[in-house]
């Protein structure tokens, strides 16, 4: 069990409303959350399934009901693998192929200009990626025109 101040820092950064409880703590680059415990960072979703529910075994995802990715409501988690995480996500009809396109998606990082910015700069990918704040492969997909092809 966590450290009683652990537990008490964890509160500090939740804003219980009536349907998520939402963490207000730093995300990471994933748009979850990120919490640090004795120097190992933990996704406060993960932190709060364990603290209410039990010990996550290995392998196993912690997913949404509500698909908040800063929810860590514990009635709203539920424990998966990767390939249940995916049918949900396809399920739910969040998996993005012409569902909300460009910026309208929820997921994307970037917006139409950045990506006809992208286009037009010259140097390698990695460089642009960086200055972006998205991976290089995503600026491979930009530039090979196999993501925001609508643009």
């Amino acid at each position: 069990m966590p450290r009683k101040n652990t537990i008490q820092d964890f509160w500090n950064k939740v804003d219980k409303t009536s349907t998520c409880w939402l963490w207000t703590g730093s995300p990471n680059g994933d748009g979850y959350g990120q919490f640090v415990i004795n120097k190992e960072v933990w996704k406060p979703s993960r932190f709060s399934y364990t603290y209410h529910k039990g010990p996550i075994s290995k392998g196993q995802f912690v997913c949404h009901t509500c698909d908040t990715p800063m929810c860590v409501n514990p009635d709203h988690l539920w424990l998966g693998t990767l390939q249940d995480n995916h049918r949900d996500m396809m399920n739910k009809g969040r998996h993005g192929h012409g569902q909300h396109p460009g910026s309208l998606n929820p997921s994307a990082k970037l917006t139409e200009q950045q990506v006809l910015e992208i286009r037009a700069l010259p140097g390698p990918h990695w460089k642009i990626a960086q200055q972006y704040g998205v991976s290089k492969c995503t600026i491979d997909e930009i530039r090979a025109r196999t993501t925001w092809r609508h643009i």
